[in-house]
């Protein structure tokens, strides 16, 4: 469970696209 406590402090860069971040960070959020 720390795991995910410790992921989510993480630059946007290795986190995964999400909905809620305003830029792009992979092709498939901009599609």
């Amino acid at each position: 469970m720390s795991a995910l406590l410790i992921k989510l402090p993480l630059p946007p860069e290795q986190l995964p696209p999400e909905p809620l971040s305003p830029e792009p960070l992979s092709p498939e959020a901009g599609a």
